[in-house]
């Protein structure tokens, strides 16, 4: 996680946290400044939690009123809810509401403090690496702008909590990497049981945390059979510290549906379009699948592929912070932090666009990509400098430092342009 030299974390909390605190403060007034306007959850997958939140906070435990969807074959009503889309956002919602009452403003509060957690990580995660502290402040920025994002930060979804909780992941994993041992992977399975319960692809993250241990052993080389026993642990404590925080979900499973996880989820493995997830009597089969043709699902693969590399580029990274953050990954490939962000990229990306065809481009890898953002936007830094150094071979009479705080700058002001028009387009130009 750190770069060389990087400081003891007392030291280092001691001198930033001004900074820190800062940008705390100055994104709960930016994403609160996005919610005022904002009267309704906007959209579908925010009443969902909004309304799951509201049956929680009445009584009514996990049951719905309501269907959007056919995928479990539902008997009738009420009907058990969360049987596709994951509770932790309804059940954070319904604890808030039990402190400030229930309501959309606080729904949104809950989801701006969360949101604001993510720009002082990115900027942490910049300065500790050994970037400057422009570095740092560009981090956390372009975090708190954010892009397509700002007017979702506040929604009652999922995208603050699980960008909060699955950047945690990441970092408790890289920790893992550095400085061996079994305690930051037990911490990262116990937050990986958080990302699954909060989106059902962050189970991805949970499967990272039982899986590297044995990569990080694997990396070692030859001898040291010590290794493979302390990977083991390592692993199981991971897995145990997941089952642990998930087992209250699965045992509700258990009871209403008769297995832990509910089926129609991985039947979206079988869409030939996103809309067919709303039609009834649609069975999803492989066989139905296989029967579409192979053409056809190549030719799905390779749009879902193409689409999704538009989201990495313009959602996730507003376009202009693209190719710095791709040279600033590259020249800290070697830190532990890159090395997990970049694997949990790629195998998002690739199971957002070789597995979940359909809903990969629909806003599923949109909503997974917040866990990203503060690793993608830490490495901004470094590729802007090396960008910098790189022109001032040419213009001879620049000052690399000066130059770059000065396009630094300049891409803070774009990112906030950029965000506005993004912002103001959903808003009134029926975006969300």
């Amino acid at each position: 996680m750190s770069g060389p030299g990087a400081p003891p974390l007392r030291s280092f909390l001691r001198e930033e946290w001004p900074y820190l605190a800062s940008l705390l403060v100055g994104t709960v007034l930016l994403h609160g400044l996005a919610a005022w306007p904002l009267r309704v959850p906007g959209y579908m997958d925010a009443c969902y939690y909004y309304n799951g939140a509201v049956a929680l906070y009445q009584g009514r435990g996990f049951w719905e009123n309501s269907l959007w969807n056919y995928l479990d074959d539902p008997a009738g009503l009420p009907h058990p809810s969360h049987l596709y889309w994951m509770p932790l956002p309804s059940v954070l919602l319904a604890l808030a509401f039990r402190v400030a009452g229930p309501g959309l403003r606080v729904a949104q509060a809950a989801n701006v403090v969360l949101s604001a957690c993510l720009p002082p990580l990115a900027y942490a995660l910049a300065r500790w690496s050994g970037g400057a502290r422009w570095q740092g402040v560009l981090a956390g920025g372009l975090a708190a702008f954010s892009g397509f994002y700002l007017v979702y930060w506040p929604a009652p979804d999922g995208f603050a909590l699980f960008g909060l909780v699955g950047a945690l992941v990441l970092l408790a994993l890289a920790w893992g990497l550095e400085r061996p041992g079994p305690w930051p992977f037990a911490l990262a399975g116990a937050l990986g049981g958080l990302a699954h319960l909060t989106r059902a692809d962050g189970l991805l993250l949970a499967v990272l945390a039982v899986a590297l241990p044995w990569g990080a052993a694997a990396r070692q080389g030859r001898g040291q059979a010590s290794r493979w026993r302390k990977a083991a642990a390592s692993a199981g404590l991971a897995l145990g510290a997941y089952l642990l925080v998930i087992a209250p979900w699965f045992a509700r499973n258990l009871r209403v549906l008769g297995r832990p996880l509910p089926a129609g989820g991985l039947a979206t493995l079988f869409l030939r379009d996103y809309d067919d997830l709303f039609a009834y009597g649609r069975e999803l089969t492989l066989e139905g699948y296989l029967a579409w043709g192979l053409p056809n699902i190549l030719r799905s693969k390779a749009e879902a592929l193409w689409t999704n590399a538009q989201t990495v580029v313009a959602v996730w990274l507003q376009v202009f912070a693209a190719p710095l953050a791709v040279w600033g990954l590259w020249r800290w490939r070697r830190r532990a932090w890159v090395q997990v962000a970049a694997l949990y990229g790629v195998l998002l990306y690739g199971a957002m666009s070789l597995a979940f065809s359909a809903p990969g481009p629909r806003g599923a890898l949109f909503h997974s990509g917040t866990a990203l953002l503060p690793s993608l936007y830490a490495a901004v830094g470094p590729g802007l400098e090396a960008a910098v150094a790189w022109a001032c071979r040419i213009r001879r009479h620049w000052r690399p430092v000066r130059a770059a705080r000065v396009f630094a700058g300049g891409l803070l002001a774009l990112s906030a342009l950029v965000s506005g028009a993004l912002y103001a387009r959903a808003l009134w130009g029926g975006g969300t």
